[in-house]
């Protein structure tokens, strides 16, 4: 098995205020389509869902993570929360000659500060799984083969916490603009 895993810490302006960020970032279920990489593929409950992060590697190998996880939204210390969710079975590993399937961990923190008209937002993310090890490298030390998958994932984990907050400003901006035409405003 090779062991993954990669955070990220990100500081951005959220351009709305404190309650209006926290209406935008309750609704987890929307932001998980904001997430490059990243899509639904369950809801178990209430805030409750399973992620694929998925991507194609070295235009060979086809990863897939699962990921079961939980969004917590606590107002009153301004912070949202998305960890593990337990009591789910997790997917089996496999693996072929250009593909890896195992089940992740993913792991997010959001905490917003009051600025007034606008947020800031202090985001850090997290991603870590233990994949089996690809049938073609066999011959390639875990070590070795840990490194190389460590730079790809930290990769891939700057793509995310980057797009996410991008495609969230932008997303927001949007809502905020139909809302706005409904109602006359310009």
């Amino acid at each position: 098995m090779i062991a993954i895993q990669g955070a990220v810490h990100r500081s951005f302006t959220f351009p709305a205020d404190l309650p209006a960020a926290h209406a935008y970032f309750s609704d987890f279920r929307r932001l998980l389509n904001l997430l490059p990489h990243i899509r639904l593929v369950k809801t178990h409950g209430p805030d409750q869902f399973r992620v694929l992060y998925h991507t194609v590697e070295i235009g060979v190998y086809d990863v897939r993570l699962y990921c079961d996880l939980q969004a917590r939204l606590d107002r009153a210390r301004s912070v949202l929360r998305v960890g593990p969710l337990s009591g789910i079975a997790p997917v089996k590993p496999r693996v072929t000659l250009t593909s890896l399937t195992a089940q992740g961990v993913y792991q997010s923190t959001s905490s917003f500060l009051d600025g007034g008209a606008s947020t800031q937002v202090e985001y850090h993310l997290e991603l870590h799984a233990r994949l089996p090890k690809p049938i073609g490298l066999n011959l390639m030390s875990d070590r070795a083969l840990e490194r190389i998958a460590h730079s790809i994932v930290m990769w891939r984990i700057h793509e995310i916490a980057d797009g996410f907050i991008e495609r969230s400003i932008d997303d927001f901006k949007k809502t905020r603009r139909r809302r706005g035409r409904g109602r006359g405003v310009p």
